[in-house]
């Protein structure tokens, strides 16, 4: 419990501490979600524009300069427009999407539309419900900020799911405590999900599947595991594409799992007991998710159109540009741990590089401990899958799209989240054998708390100016939700990261002094 109330408050402050649309490609998921709330059908994957609200909310609100340049702004990767109280629209005047031609179409395209509905539309049935509630149309800018908390709400069960997961595996309840605090360690994890994207969702999902393909990986052939981990794999192919790692993970956990003690059976077998759950998962995610891709296929000749695609052409070259494959993977490391652990918004507040480089040494020693130390490595594998497969994943279609136009595309860090569960299981396993028993729990809980109150004030101090006082006043001018309360959220972070120390820190108390262990500090 005290994991998901860290990941919950810090979520929620960040909901307010990046400014409105400050999240990676937030005006054009916005784009999209208003379009199926105000009763547009879903749009083909190249025939979604911008519009004129969204282009006024960007120029208004977003704070990172490339994102939204305006006339004399020198543009940078990381210019900000440090935000003042005195400067921010007057809150009784703020726009919908419906006044002075909002809904007017620009020329550039929306490229949202070439990802799944589910996320899409289940927002916009949040946004139609709240515009009943309160009589029609809010203004964006507090239509945004609904959505953002709603996406909060997506990615809280993830530390409960890890915890599941470990106990599934028969770990212990300090690894399961530590994986649910592990998760809510990755600033980044809190950070995305105070905006909207539909990155929320599949974490959400592809969490929900983690619990299920453990226990198929320890032999659970019950119908009831094969048709949950069907079930979420295929409706987190309805959310993005990227969701397919999911499947060979299934398909390893249920050839695992089919292995009996002492089987010397042959390989014809267990192909048989491998078959049975696995076939009911595919008929789950093919009755679910199948309809997509074959609409897909038939109308722009692939299952996975992409807008993006075409934009990163041999035009957009530098002179005398050649691919360098070395380079690039340097490149790539860097950028890509970074945006993992803590380059927020659109990249322009960012952790110190040394810190993200020391990150993820730490993580990669705890899951090659863990992976060590185990006595049953393959469902751990199982786990490890869908991480591994989205950095390769990644890292092919980053690569692709640098050798035709020698841009830096598709690095995102985040990608990387939809599989931190299994991450979170591993290292914490690695943890239990690197951290006294009585210490292992308080400790992640503290690195979990430093790490995102950090996060916190450095978004703050990027996006915000003057002093303490002065910058919280700034965030909640120009929030788009109530006064006060996006104050209120901030000190709920504060009081949240507090809470987690002081659960997570009793039991140690308690053993020390003679009295009972309490466990875990995650239910």
């Amino acid at each position: 419990m005290a994991a998901t109330i860290l990941l919950a408050t810090v979520g929620a402050a960040w909901s307010v501490v990046l400014p409105v649309g400050e999240g990676p490609d937030e005006p054009a998921h916005l784009g999209l979600v208003l379009h199926l709330a105000d009763g547009g059908s879903y749009p083909r994957y190249d025939s979604l524009h911008r519009t004129e609200a969204l282009d006024r909310l960007c120029e208004t609100f977003v704070a990172s300069v490339r994102v939204c340049p305006l006339p004399g702004e020198e543009v940078t990767a990381t210019a900000v427009r440090v935000r003042h109280a005195r400067d921010a629209p007057h809150g009784g005047g703020r726009p919908s999407f419906l006044d002075d031609g909002g809904r007017e179409a620009v020329a550039e395209l929306n490229q949202m539309a070439q990802h799944p509905p589910l996320y899409y539309g289940a927002m916009a049935v949040v946004l139609r419900g709240a515009r009943t509630v309160v009589g029609g149309p809010m203004s964006l800018d507090r239509e945004l900020a609904l959505l953002r908390l709603v996406n909060v709400l997506l990615v809280v069960p993830v530390p409960a799911l890890a915890w599941l997961t470990a106990r599934r595996l028969e770990l212990d309840l300090r690894v399961a405590a530590s994986a649910a605090v592990a998760t809510a360690a990755v600033p980044m994890l809190a950070a995305s999900s105070g905006v909207l994207n539909n990155d929320n969702l599949l974490i959400l999902l592809a969490a929900a599947s983690a619990p299920a393909m453990a226990s198929l990986a320890v032999g659970d052939r019950s119908r009831r595991a094969a048709v949950v981990a069907g079930a979420t794999i295929g409706f987190a192919l309805l959310v993005k594409a990227f969701a397919v790692v999911l499947i060979p993970a299934l398909a390893l956990a249920c050839w695992i799992g089919s292995r009996e003690p002492g089987d010397q059976t042959a390989v014809g077998a267990r192909v048989r007991r491998t078959a049975a759950p696995l076939g009911v998962a595919s008929a789950f995610i093919a009755l679910i998710a199948g309809w997509w891709y074959v609409q897909m296929w038939s109308y722009a000749g692939s299952p996975t159109p992409s807008v993006d695609a075409d934009r990163y052409s041999e035009a957009l070259r530098p002179p005398g540009f050649s691919p360098d494959l070395v380079h690039f993977v340097d490149q790539f490391a860097g950028r890509f741990t970074e945006r993992f652990w803590g380059s927020f918004g659109w990249y322009s507040a960012r952790f110190p590089g040394p810190l993200t480089v020391v990150l993820t040494l730490a993580a990669v020693v705890l899951v090659g401990v863990g992976l060590v130390a185990a006595r049953r490595r393959a469902p751990l594998v199982v786990l490890l899958t869908p991480a591994l497969l989205l950095l390769a994943l990644t890292f092919g279609r980053a690569w692709s799209l640098h050798a035709r136009s020698g841009q830096y595309p598709f690095i995102q860090g985040r990608y990387l989240l939809a599989g931190l569960v299994g991450l979170a299981v591993v290292a914490a396993f690695g943890w239990r054998r690197l951290v006294p028993d009585r210490l292992s729990v308080p400790a992640m809980a503290t690195l979990a708390a430093a790490l995102q109150l950090g996060s916190l004030l450095r978004g703050i101090t990027t996006y915000w100016a003057g002093g303490p006082v002065e910058r919280i006043e700034a965030l909640d001018a120009w929030s788009g939700l109530p006064d006060l309360l996006p104050t209120a959220l901030v000190v709920a972070a504060v009081v949240g990261s507090v809470a987690v120390l002081v659960v997570a820190w009793r039991p140690a108390v308690d053993r020390s002094s003679g009295g009972a262990p309490v466990p875990s500090a995650s239910r």
